[in-house]
């Protein structure tokens, strides 16, 4: 399964969100997983490994037994047999839009996460990066499913019904995706 985490606002959780996911993923010990951060600074790298990265693609065993490559000039991953032996691909993007777009034609993630805070700024970027999914439709390898994940715990049933209601249109289309 890959999966990336993509929202162009800073703060909102992307590389919690990541690095749990791996984590969780890494537990069943007969399948490997990958965490590949694309931001510069490498919190889900020196998160498992506890070192600081030296080189952009460089790749070590971290914690968990989960493998993280620091991909951070998001260089293309031309050679894909080299994460053959992955079951599970993480990817930790930055908040550049053409990063993130970058990232998932080249990736075709099975899922994509979009996390979201009470901000009123992350509700306003989840529009935007909706919108460039959907924009993207037969580019980006689809069906991809999309999936908004609220971070934090103060949200509630009125924060879900302001964002659909602000949303709603391109919150649709995103979910006719899926079907």
């Amino acid at each position: 399964m890959k999966i990336v985490i993509a929202q162009h606002k800073g703060g909102v959780g992307k590389t919690t969100l990541a690095v749990h996911i791996a984590g969780v993923l890494a537990e069943n010990e007969l399948e490997e997983t990958l965490l590949i951060d694309c931001d510069t600074q490498s919190d889900s790298f020196r998160f498992f490994t506890r070192k600081n990265p030296n080189t952009s693609m460089e790749l070590l065993c971290g914690m968990d037994e989960v493998s993280v490559l620091w991909n951070y000039k998001r260089e293309k991953l031309s050679n894909k047999t080299r994460f053959t032996k992955y079951d599970h691909i993480v990817v930790d993007i930055d908040t550049q839009v053409q990063n993130s777009l970058q990232v998932i034609t080249e990736i075709e993630p099975d899922i994509i996460l979009i996390p979201v805070d009470k901000q009123n700024l992350s509700l306003q970027h989840l529009a935007e990066v909706l919108s460039l999914i959907a924009k993207n439709e037969g580019i980006i390898n689809y069906p991809a499913r999309v999936k908004i994940v609220q971070m934090g715990s103060q949200h509630n049933l009125d924060d879900r019904l302001k964002l659909y209601k602000i949303y709603q249109n391109i919150l649709v289309m995103v979910f006719l995706f899926h079907t």
